[in-house]
């Protein structure tokens, strides 16, 4: 399990607020060169059943920047932080990333400036987080449509468990032996976020949150993303704080 922060110069980049699909395009088109079939990390991943799951997140953009016509225009750098439990990942976008290099994202043309791998670890059962892109709970309805669940439904916080016991079975080929609880301690209005991803809308939340486990599973976590879409962008989290349950 490992996290790169891709930090590329991009003065008067202008990006349309709905990027996630964007991003992750160039997160494979970066990985590619150490996939020869040109399918292991766009169609690939761990089975669960008929689910797939890709086991990386990446958080939104950061830099400063101005809003005006639902484009982002940077200063001058971008900021990417990718997370992944599978190593190979990346190891394939870190070789890929020498500095100079140029991406094309939605348009605007980027420069890597600087790559850095680091490995941080959960030791706590108990941590207050900070999700730095939106949480995804969602039911699939008989008519095909999503009905997104809010932190405050009582579905939501069953359904990140349940998302989280898939997800690690499907990579690890082993049944966790308990669950995790994720409870909302600071999430208004303010915290809802709708991206529209390819031509779906997507529901989500941002906010503080108060998340439980096992140390393993919390891990896991944080290099998979909590809820589902994760390598579409979501469920990308830090900790902000660290406590031992009693």
């Amino acid at each position: 399990m490992q996290a790169l922060t891709i930090l590329f110069n991009a003065p008067g980049a202008e990006i349309p607020v709905n990027y996630q699909h964007g991003v992750q395009s160039m997160l494979y088109e970066f990985a590619r060169p150490a996939d020869a079939s040109g399918e292991r990390w766009h169609d690939g991943g761990a089975s669960y059943g008929k689910r797939r799951f890709k086991l990386f997140v990446f958080s939104m953009l950061r830099g400063n920047f101005k809003l005006a016509d639902r484009r982002l225009r940077f200063e001058s750098t971008i900021q990417l932080d990718v997370r992944s439990v599978d190593d190979e990942f990346i190891d394939a976008l870190a070789n890929a990333l020498y500095p100079n290099r140029t991406a094309n994202l939605l348009g605007a043309e980027l420069r890597v400036a600087s790559v850095t791998r680091s490995a941080p670890v959960i030791d706590a059962d108990l941590v207050t987080i900070l999700a730095r892109s939106p949480i995804v709970a969602r039911q699939t309805l008989n008519d095909g449509r999503s009905r997104f669940f809010t932190p405050q439904d009582p579905e939501f916080a069953p359904y990140v468990d349940g998302n989280f016991r898939r997800k690690y079975a499907s990579f690890t080929n082993t049944t966790p032996d308990s669950g995790i609880t994720l409870a909302p301690l600071n999430v208004t209005a303010r915290n809802k976020v709708v991206t529209r991803f390819k031509d779906v809308y997507i529901t989500g939340w941002k906010g503080q949150y108060a998340l439980s486990g096992r140390p393993e599973y919390l891990n896991f976590l944080l290099y998979s993303g909590l809820g589902s879409s994760n390598s579409a962008g979501f469920g990308y989290f830090d900790v902000m704080e660290t406590n031992a349950s009693e």
